[in-house]
């Protein structure tokens, strides 16, 4: 709410009313009253749990074992957030392709990574959400999970095989006719 009554008008809207701020203030202080002063930061939501007084997004990940995926997502903002990695680094493809400039459009390369953190994820996910059963259909239901995960990663692994030898071949054929 601050930050929208700061720009409401260069966003084109009217501003917050008195009464909504008044509304507004009541509840977040009702919040701070209930949950604590933490609470109020941007992930105070897990200050307790996490025994911080100002948890930051890589707290969350580290506390959930995925802090190695910060360097996924670091590489993934290259293109995207201004510094000095997005110069030479392009996002989607090839090594070698010669080209300096960004993708526009879909792209075949860069995605087994992705779509393997992804499958495995929704396996992970999938099985926390329906944990605490020890129904025999459920637990079967899992196995079926991580066995479509793992076919998946395999035929990744092919896919990504396939299209690394076809890039050759490309690169290939662009040297012979220089």
């Amino acid at each position: 709410m601050d930050r929208f009554a700061l720009s409401h008008e260069q966003l084109g809207y009217a501003p917050p009313t008195k009464r909504d701020i008044a509304e507004i203030e009541r509840q977040y202080q009702a919040c701070l009253d209930r949950f604590g002063d933490n609470f109020g930061s941007e992930y105070g939501w897990a200050a307790q749990h996490l025994g911080l007084k100002k948890p930051r997004l890589v707290d969350l990940e580290v506390a959930a074992g995925k802090g190695a995926m910060q360097s996924h997502y670091r590489m993934a903002s290259y293109n995207v957030h201004a510094g000095a990695r997005g110069i030479d680094f392009r996002l989607g493809l090839l090594e070698g392709s010669g080209t300096r400039t960004a993708l526009a459009g879909v792209s075949n390369a860069g995605f087994v990574d992705p779509a393997r953190n992804t499958a495995g994820d929704l396996v992970f996910v999938t099985t926390l959400l329906s944990s605490g059963t020890t129904r025999f259909d459920r637990v079967l239901e899992w196995q079926i999970l991580a066995q479509l995960r793992d076919e998946l990663l395999r035929q990744l692994d092919k896919a990504q095989r396939a299209l690394d030898r076809a890039h050759r071949a490309q690169l290939r054929r662009e040297r012979a006719t220089r």
